[in-house]
């Protein structure tokens, strides 16, 4: 089984750069499954429409993730109540709407994905993704887990997959737009990457003009960014995953211009 994620989609750029690669990156890699962490994919790069994901799921994604950003556009309540295989974290307050995990069936095989939003240096709050975890491996022993762990904290995201290492197929890092060079499989069998970037514009500050990010860096006021214009790239990370083992076993970090 070979599954396909793709960091942050970041504003109309990301998105119309993701419709014209991904379909091609799914063929190359011959991806049987596909997800998409989309929290920045709305024009205005913070949260999610009914629009942005639309191409999302058109351009091939078979499920999408996001993070603290998905309730930054209006009308989320509908758009994470009514619209399948959309996530948001799983470990926030009670009563949100969305869910934080679903299920794609693959030729007999169902797969988990579980979207968690990290504890540590994020701004929101959310409760203990170790406890939540383990919850969801109570339910579900028998069948690979896959977790986009949204979080800023590089030490967060390694701790929390040499934990589960052999417990979960794969886990990997998403929030910081910085694709990693540290991909690996655990000693015990689970895939592991801090963080597979994002799908926007190159010349840019995390998908932003650099130009307002220095300033609100220089000088420390509030200032509205914008999505950069221009050229852009796809990143993340493909895996292969046993069967029958739900041990991975190999991993690849991706970059298409």
């Amino acid at each position: 089984m070979v599954v396909l994620a793709i960091g942050d989609i970041v504003g109309d750029n990301g998105v119309n750069f993701l419709m014209d690669k991904l379909p091609s990156v799914k063929k190359f890699y011959g991806a049987d499954m596909t997800i998409v962490n989309a929290e920045n994919s709305a024009p205005s790069g913070r949260g999610v429409t009914s629009a942005s994901i639309s191409k999302v799921f058109s351009a091939g994604a078979d499920i999408i993730t996001t993070g603290n950003h998905a309730f930054d556009s209006s009308g989320y309540e509908k758009i994470f109540d009514e619209t399948s295989c959309l996530l948001r974290p799983a470990n926030l307050a009670k009563g949100i709407p969305g869910r934080g995990y679903d299920f794609i069936d693959l030729a007999g095989m169902r797969v988990l994905v579980l979207n968690l939003l990290g504890m540590h240096l994020m701004g929101t709050w959310s409760s203990n993704i170790y406890e939540y975890t383990d919850s969801v491996l109570s339910k579900y022993p028998d069948i690979p887990i896959i977790v986009d762990l949204h979080a800023e904290s590089t030490a967060e995201k390694i701790a929390y997959a040499k934990h589960y290492d052999g417990k979960l197929s794969f886990v990997f890092g998403t929030h910081t737009h910085v694709l990693t060079a540290d991909e690996r499989i655990l000693p015990l069998g689970t895939a592991f990457i801090t963080d597979i970037g994002m799908t926007g514009p190159i010349d840019s500050v995390i998908g932003v003009n650099a130009e307002l990010a220095a300033k609100k860096q220089r000088y420390g006021i509030p200032i509205r960014f914008f999505v950069e214009d221009g050229p852009s790239a796809l990143t993340g990370a493909v895996v292969e995953i046993d069967r029958h083992s739900k041990s991975a076993i190999n991993i690849e970090r991706i970059r298409v211009v």
